[in-house]
This record gives C-alpha cells, sequence and structure tokens, in this order.
C-alpha cells in the first residue's frame, strides 16, 4: 500500500542495501524473502511525538510498527548535542527540534544543558528545576531582556545545528510565555522554514475549561500571517472537533500545517507540572480522586498521597483524564492527522533506565507507548474506517508536509515507491491489535499482528521478535549549516 499514490495492489517488493529497488508483479529473488502473504506491506510508521529515545522504549516501539521517532513538541536545548549523543546507536530513525521548555530551563532554572538536551530526560529536567528552589521558573517567569537574547540565540543556533523546527510545550508555560514570546518562535521557524510544533495554551494546566481552543488559534493566527508551517500537537486534548477543522480548511488552501492525536483519554504530565500544584489544581477542574492514576499501583491516588510524591519526586510521571470516553472512536475518523503516542520515558525505582531486556509485564508506563499504532489500526478496522486512510496517516501525513520544507530525509520515507529508503512495517489488517491496558503487568504488553519490520533495509523485527543488537536508525535533520550561511539556503 502506497498512500502517496493511493495504490493498493498484490505485488513483489525487492530492495537492496537501504532502497527498494523493484516492485513489479513479475517473480523476484534475492538473499532472503519474507512471505507476506495475507499481509499489508506499507510504509514504516513515523511518530511524530516522542519523548524516549532510550532503549526498551524503541523495543516497544518497533512491535508497534514504528520506523521514526521525532520529538515536535519538547524539543531539546542543544541540538548537536543530542545528535552527537545518539549517532550509530538507535535502532529506530530520530529527530528533534530546538525546545522552547528546554532553553528557557536551560536559561531560568540554571539547569544543565546535557540534561536538557535529551527528551528522555524531560521529567528530569524538570524535577531538577524544582528542586533548585521548590519553583519552576521556566513555567512561571516572563524573561527579561538579556535572558531573552540569551534563548533566541540558542533557538537559532539549534536551527543551524540542523534542527527539524522549533517547539514549545506552551501549554505548561502560559503563565510566563507572552503572546509576544510566541509570535518571535514562531517568526524564528519561518526565517528558516522549518515546522513549528506546539502543545498549546489552555489544556490542563490553564485555569479554563479543557475544551477551550483558543491556544491553537493564537499559533494558527501567526502562522496564516506569517506563512508558517505548523504541527498541531496532540489536538484530541482540547477542543478537537474545531482543531480539526480548522487544519483541514488550511490545508485545503494549502497550508503547510497538520495536527496530531494518541489514542488515549488520559495524559502523562509530571506530577509536578505547575498545573497540578496545591494553589491550581481545583482551578483546573482536576479531582484527583478520580482523575490521576500512580502508574506504579495503577491506582487512583489520595490527595494527601499526590501532595507528599509532588514534593518528593517531582520528575514523577502520571496518567491524568482528559477527555470523555466517548470521544475517543471519533478520532479515527480524522484525515490527514499524524498518529502519535507522546511516549516518557519510564525509569526503574533506582532511577535508571531500563535495560531492553526488561520483561513487557514489568514495564510501568503509559499503555499508548506499546500500543498506539495497533489500537488505532484496531479501532478503525471495528468502524470500517478505509485501511488507506489509516496508513496514510500513520506513515504518508508526516513525511508529506515535513516534504513540503524540503527535509530530504521525509522525501525518501513515508513511501512505498522504487528509491525511497526501505523503512517498512508489514502488518496483518485482520489481526493487528494492542494488547496494553492500565491494569498492572498489562501496561507494556507489545501489540501484535505485526510479524515484520525493516528499516534502512534491515529486518528489525522478525516473526514478532525485535533484533536488540540492531542500530540502523538514521538521524533526520537538516543539513548543519556553515557560519555566514543564509536561513533560506536550504529551503524551497
Amino acid at each position: 500500500m502506497d498512500p502517496e499514490t493511493n495504490f493498493d495492489g498484490v505485488r513483489n517488493v525487492g530492495i537492496k542495501g537501504n532502497r527498494i529497488v523493484k516492485i513489479t508483479e513479475e517473480k523476484i529473488t534475492g538473499k532472503e524473502t519474507i512471505d507476506a502473504k495475507g499481509h499489508v506491506v506499507a510504509p514504516g510508521f513515523i511518530n511524530t511525538h516522542t519523548h524516549s529515545f532510550a532503549p526498551f522504549g524503541q523495543k516497544i516501539m518497533v512491535r508497534d510498527g514504528t520506523t521514526t521517532i521525532l520529538d515536535t513538541e519538547l524539543g531539546v536545548a542543544d541540538v548537536s548535542v543530542f545528535y552527537r549523543k545518539y549517532q550509530g546507536k538507535m535502532l529506530l530513525n530520530f529527530g528533534v527540534s530546538v525546545g522552547h521548555e528546554p532553553v528557557r530551563i536551560v536559561v531560568l532554572d540554571g539547569v544543565d544543558i546535557k540534561l536538557a538536551s535529551d527528551p528522555t530526560f524531560g521529567a528530569v529536567s524538570r524535577g531538577a528545576a524544582e528542586k533548585k528552589d521548590g519553583r519552576a521558573n521556566w513555567a512561571l517567569d516572563i524573561p527579561n531582556k538579556e535572558q531573552t537574547t540569551r534563548m533566541m540565540a540558542m533557538y537559532e543556533r539549534g536551527l543551524r545545528d540542523g534542527a527539524i523546527g522549533v517547539s514549545s510545550t506552551v501549554g505548561y508555560m502560559g503563565y510566563g510565555v507572552t503572546t509576544r514570546e510566541l509570535f518571535d518562535l514562531q517568526k524564528l521557524a519561518k526565517k528558516f522554514e522549518r515546522i513549528f510544533g506546539a502543545h498549546t495554551r489552555f489544556g490542563p494546566t490553564e485555569s479554563l475549561p479543557l475544551h477551550y481552543s483558543l491556544g491553537t488559534r493564537e499559533i494558527i493566527a501567526n502562522a496564516v500571517a506569517i506563512d508558517g508551517a505548523l504541527l498541531l500537537s496532540h489536538i484530541q486534548n482540547q477542543g478537537w472537533q474545531e482543531i480539526y477543522f480548522l487544519a483541514r480548511a488550511l490545508q485545503d488552501r494549502g497550508m503547510v500545517i497538520f495536527p496530531e492525536f494518541y489514542p488515549s483519554i488520559y495524559g502523562n504530565p509530571n506530577i509536578a507540572t505547575p498545573g497540578l500544584k496545591p494553589d491550581k489544581i481545583k482551578l483546573n477542574n482536576v479531582n484527583i480522586a478520580t482523575d490521576i492514576i500512580d502508574p506504579v499501583t495503577g491506582k487512583n491516588y489520595t490527595e494527601a498521597q499526590f501532595f507528599k510524591e509532588q514534593k518528593e519526586q517531582p520528575s514523577k510521571t502520571v496518567f491524568l483524564l482528559l477527555r470523555p470516553k466517548e470521544d475517543m472512536p471519533k478520532w479515527v475518523h480524522m484525515k490527514d492527522t499524524a498518529i502519535a503516542n507522546d511516549i516518557m520515558a519510564v525509569f526503574l525505582p533506582n532511577g535508571k533506565l531500563p535495560p531492553i531486556t526488561m520483561p513487557y509485564k514489568d514495564y510501568k508506563g503509559h499503555p499508548r507507548n506499546p500500543g498506539t499504532y495497533g489500537k488505532v489500526f484496531r479501532m478503525a478496522r471495528e468502524q470500517k474506517v478505509p485501511l488507506m486512510d489509516i496508513v496514510h496517516n500513520a506513515s504518508y501525513t508526516p513525511a508529506k508536509y515535513l516534504s513540503k520544507l524540503e527535509l530530504k530525509a521525509m522525501q525518501e520515507r513515508g513511501r512505498m515507491q522504487e528509491g525511497m529508503i526501505a523503512d517498512i512495517t508489514i502488518f496483518n489488517p485482520e489481526t493487528i491489535t494492542d494488547n496494553s491496558s492500565f491494569k498492572m503487568g498489562e501496561q507494556g504488553l507489545p501489540t501484535t499482528g505485526i510479524p515484520y519490520v525493516l528499516i534502512s533495509g534491515k529486518v528489525v523485527v522478525r516473526d514478532s521478535k525485535v533484533d536488540i543488537e540492531a542500530t540502523p536508525g538514521q538521524p533526520i535533520r537538516y543539513p548543519v549549516m556553515k557560519k555566514g550561511d543564509d536561513p533560506k539556503k536550504y529551503a524551497k
């Protein structure tokens, strides 16, 4: 199935090196043959919203059909540090934006720039900021002129270092980010012709009903005014019907804009998120006893236990109820909308990341992390949504819009065509399903019905078993710009 051309037919696929070199009805032979009879051979799934680049996280995501993971919401403070850290060590393809929040954490809270340059440790960075003085300056403070100048220089350096875009978690920072600050960030992204991705204002950390779409309208208005490119993070969390309508209308007008969603009514913030602090949590319509689940126990918190852990473990993540369950089946009907899992890294009690060999049943993270694509394909099958629509969203939507911004790595992915990079997910359309849930022992159960996954032509999932030694993942990145290069040099 090729979502770009809408091709859906029985063909043999030939791969040589890291490329698809032949798609034909004729018989072909090679060193190895995969029997895909009864299965869909699709472009590898591209996850636009990932905050974990850790080994175990990659393992559960590749079992879910993912071949590329991007962080377009949180981002990093130093883009070069991130890419150097993971070059040649990744199972999945990987990319990152320069991030609003991590830059503010470095400048306003004095958190170490290396810690703030890996989304895997995003919650840890927030915790480090809290431990300095008990206050999240990154979320609450309006920067002065000197701080603003320093931050803008860091954003521009990140873009020159090849960041795929500029990202913002302003939804967590609405108390300290002025409209001008956000507008200037969008103008900077436009200067380099890069995507601007945002978790917008007026979500679960503001004292307004969760359904408000005003924050999204803010960045859409900015983008329309400057002809900027937009990625709207997890729109299902706030006023999604309005946001989806706006995005589709602007897509029809040729604007580079696309929304994304994840298939869960629960978010996964850190416990010390400013909007969950004692002085704000009730204003934000959050009931601790019914709306917040402890990932470690699988049970709702008591108020006393919640605030105790908030002080003692500010980096810990929790499950926060955001939407009514009746909404979720509707999301799979959205078109030209990326599918992402918004994975947060999970740490062991000793503070370390789990090894890639950890049993799936021991995982204590959000069930969307291992089961996003399996769940979406299952729900779509149950509701008789056209299969091509879901393949389009899982693989092609992000590739299409990032291709328009001349990101070469995305021009070569998200399609089943001769000459493309051989990132391929092979799944059974009748059986693909999620198995993870909020029950203890089931949070990390992997998707089934995806027997094979290839990345750059290498088989990394074979008979539903992951090759944990494989490192074919490639950086998704713009060329690093030389000193004096015009920002538009690599743009169309």
